[in-house]
């Protein structure tokens, strides 16, 4: 199986308080910005060692888009990371997002709807 990777940045993840800067106007817009992204491209989610995995159609903007909102997020929660590669074989790109705690973890599986049990890496 052939996997392109691009850009894997997952940083060591210092403790930091899970808190997003967003006031509730903004935090309502990266919300659909988010749902509109998920609801014509998500495939799969499950919860991985410390956070969550998007699978999304490989479709065009959609890689583009998942960046530009990884580095948005980059910018108001800092509690979290995000690792974005592409798998051509599957036609997929992947979103991995992880946290440095368990906390963390269990905040990213609520925020993008993801069941069953966070775990630290």
């Amino acid at each position: 199986m052939e996997v392109e990777r691009h850009e894997i940045t997952v940083r060591s993840l210092p403790l930091a308080p899970v808190a997003c800067t967003l006031d509730g106007g903004a935090l309502a817009d990266r919300e659909r910005e988010w749902q509109a992204l998920l609801t014509g491209a998500l495939r799969s989610s499950r919860v991985v060692d410390g956070g969550v995995e998007l699978r999304l159609r490989d479709a065009a903007g959609v890689e583009d888009h998942a960046r530009r909102l990884a580095e948005a997020e980059r910018g108001c929660c800092p509690w979290f990371d995000t690792a974005i590669t592409r798998e051509p074989a599957q036609r997929e790109v992947v979103v991995r997002m992880v946290a440095a705690d368990r906390v963390g973890a269990a905040t990213l599986a609520a925020m993008f709807g993801v069941s069953g049990r966070a775990a630290v890496p």
